[in-house]
């Protein structure tokens, strides 16, 4: 009876773990905040992180380096995007800062900017995500083990012990994991962001127009091309550079 359940224990978690693979995308939003439990209950948890940002302000403003890479890493500059989870802000850190910044939008801009990303830069950025994933795939299959465990040896005689130990020690290692992740998520946070500083200006030469040539007219240019990619609202007046760079 015993081997038929590890048999059977064994043959569920590769079993979850197919499926847990196959749904990357939703784990990752789930931890994120954006669905799901964390969704529905997470008031709290925001609230929290809206204190913790607000201490991270405070620690900066008292002196210029102090805790300014992670308050810029893992926090998005407007309180209105913070998210339930830590992940989550820190995904959301990344994923805001072209529009924080220059007033692009990432989502639009990001298919036509990624094929101009170097490979090794475009490498490193996959990396950081699938690692993310990965660890948070593992995390949630950890924890549902670790509880389902708990659960069966609690309906086993002289077996409290063993259900304590599970649950903690299943839950103990899904936090680990998921602090795993969430430096995995900064990274990639932070990846995103150089790429974007370093070399959001060659999407201007892919659609022939000329580069702005400050900050006032780069904002007011990525409005006009994302009306043009996203909206289909092209700007009639554009002169085309035919692969010139403006000067």
């Amino acid at each position: 009876d015993r081997a038929g359940m590890v048999v059977l224990g064994v043959s569920g978690i590769y079993a979850l773990a197919a499926f847990l693979d196959s749904q990357s995308l939703t784990v990752v939003k789930a931890f994120e905040g954006y669905v799901g439990p964390l969704k529905w209950w997470g008031a709290k948890s925001r609230e929290w992180h809206l204190h913790r940002r607000e201490r991270l302000q405070e620690d900066e403003a008292r002196g210029p380096d102090t805790f300014r890479n992670e308050y810029s890493a893992t926090v998005p500059k407007d309180a209105d995007d913070l998210l339930p989870t830590r992940l989550g802000n820190a995904m959301r850190s990344g994923e805001s800062y072209a529009t924080e910044r220059y007033g692009a939008d990432a989502i639009v801009v990001w298919p036509r900017l990624l094929p101009k990303v170097p490979d090794g830069d475009a490498a490193a950025l996959s990396q950081s995500r699938a690692s993310m994933e990965q660890l948070l795939v593992l995390s949630l299959i950890v924890a549902v083990f670790g509880t389902a465990g708990g659960l069966v040896f609690a309906l086993q005689p002289h077996s409290a012990l063993w259900s304590i130990a599970s649950m903690v020690g299943g839950w103990a290692l899904a936090g680990l994991l998921y602090r795993g992740a969430v430096d995995h998520a900064i990274a990639y946070s932070l990846q995103l962001k150089a790429i974007f500083d370093a070399h959001r200006l060659e999407v201007f030469d892919a659609l022939a127009v000329a580069r702005p040539r400050n900050r006032a007219e780069e904002r007011r240019r990525w409005r006009q091309v994302t009306n043009l990619i996203a909206q289909n609202d092209p700007e009639p007046r554009w002169p085309y550079t035919q692969g010139e760079k403006a000067k």
